[in-house]
């Protein structure tokens, strides 16, 4: 009676390290994949929330100015305003619109007012737009912007019943911790007024090669209405 012998061979220690090299690489391919695909997500609804928020504030604007029936005032606050030293403002029949461009909000604290704010753009009614009824009360204003959002442009011209409104919203970059808007948006140093602003067409756009990017966002709209009361 013959015995067979049977022989087991194993894999060599070439072939564990090419299996393990092409396990590695399709699995950097999937987890880069993954990366890309939750970015383009992140990106996408970051866009659609900017822009969902600037249409609601330009279209309140322009509600205001078709049914107020009054000229429209703009200027500066007071020096001496509590709540809105200096600000610049839009009003119109009692409708005051009162903005800090260039400057983050921060709904919860302020931590460097150079580069933040507690409102973006706030909405408050008085009895008329004189400056003896000028808004001194942050907490009985409405806030048109969301946290970390930052006013760029806001414009509003009138040529004989037509109203034009222009608004560019902006969502990116940490001003607590950078010091400036610059870590996210791409500023144009040469231009540069100091404040990270001076044309927001050239200035204000989100970078590409940062970490972070995928939560940055420029909203521009404008809007064309006719006053319906003169």
């Amino acid at each position: 009676m013959s015995m067979v012998k049977i022989q087991q061979r194993g894999f060599t220690v070439i072939e564990l390290m090419i299996a393990t090299a092409t396990f590695s690489v399709v699995l950097i391919v999937v987890l880069s994949a993954l990366l890309a695909i939750g970015r383009l997500y992140y990106k996408g609804t970051t866009e659609a929330r900017v822009q969902e928020v600037t249409r609601g504030a330009l279209d309140r604007v322009t509600r205001s100015v078709q049914f107020s029936g009054v000229p429209i005032e703009s200027g500066t606050l007071s020096s001496t305003n509590p709540a809105y030293s200096l600000a610049s403002y839009y009003c119109f029949g009692g409708v005051w619109y009162v903005y800090s461009p260039g400057k983050q909000l921060r709904l919860d604290a302020v931590t460097d007012p150079s580069v933040e704010s507690s409102y973006g753009i706030h909405v408050q009614r008085t009895s008329d737009c004189s400056s003896s009824s000028e808004p001194t009360d942050l907490n009985a204003a409405e806030e048109l912007l969301g946290q970390d959002m930052h006013l760029v442009h806001f414009n509003i011209l009138e040529d004989s019943g037509l109203v034009e409104a222009s608004m560019r919203v902006a969502f990116g970059g940490d001003a607590a911790t950078s010091g400036d808007l610059s870590e996210i948006f791409g500023y144009n140093s040469a231009i540069d007024n100091g404040n990270g602003y001076t044309d927001p067409a050239e200035i204000e756009r989100c970078a590409t090669n940062v970490s972070g990017s995928e939560f940055c966002a420029v909203s521009t709209l404008s809007s064309l209405v006719y006053r319906k009361v003169q």
